[in-house]
């Protein structure tokens, strides 16, 4: 396949945008030091299924703090303390991320964004300048358009939004459950590893694209 026929299509957190993926590792990090919290199990896995259906856009963004308050009401975290937990998901972009965006957007059929996320997160990363190389259009956000990977209706409206057949979309993601659904929705992709820059192993990647594997 060659670069120039190839449409990108990037994850954000992990790839593009540097994130603290664990809730416990954010509450930690971003909690005031005068409280702490810890979480059985059921709490976590209804925070991170009420987490998920915010990004589906079921829940308006006062309606997920709301939850989170209730559900953590022993701890004494607030509202303003959740919001700070959940905006220290995002640490920043990528360093290599607007190098990145440059080499694509110079060198493929096109590129765009395929994002699980939400409202809050949306309004902190906009402003980081490798968006100013993806129009708006090229961008499927899960809260957006209500579809979430690896669901098969995020992959198809990615298409739709972009204008192009399965066979042309390389993606770049970092969680495996995405990477297979995007190869069960005929498309080429690579998982990123956490913690190794992000730059070097897309060009080795693009290394056995072009190759032909």
């Amino acid at each position: 396949m060659k670069l120039s026929d190839a449409v990108i299509c990037f994850d954000l957190g992990g790839v593009l945008l540097e994130i603290i993926h664990d809730l416990e590792e954010r509450i930690e990090v971003c909690r005031s030091p005068e409280r702490s919290l810890r979480l059985s199990d059921s709490t976590k896995r209804e925070l991170i299924a009420d987490n998920l259906e915010y990004q589906r856009g079921r829940l308006s963004r006062d309606d997920y703090m709301a939850l989170l308050v209730s559900k953590t009401a022993g701890s004494g975290f607030t509202h303003d303390d959740w919001e700070r937990i959940e905006q220290g998901i995002i640490l920043g972009p990528m360093p290599d991320a607007d190098d990145m965006v440059s080499f694509f957007r110079e060198r493929a059929k096109d590129l765009g964004v395929l994002s699980n996320t939400c409202e809050m997160h949306v309004q902190q990363f906009q402003s980081y300048t490798f968006f100013d190389q993806i129009p708006e259009s090229s961008i499927v956000y899960s809260h957006r358009d209500r579809v979430l990977k690896p669901e098969p209706e995020a992959f198809t409206c990615f298409e739709e939004r972009l204008g192009c057949r399965p066979d042309e979309v390389v993606l770049f993601d970092d969680t495996r459950e995405n990477i297979s659904a995007a190869h069960q929705a005929g498309w080429k992709a690579f998982q990123i590893v956490r913690g190794i820059p992000v730059f070097p192993q897309v060009q080795g990647a693009l290394s056995l694209l072009t190759r032909g594997h």
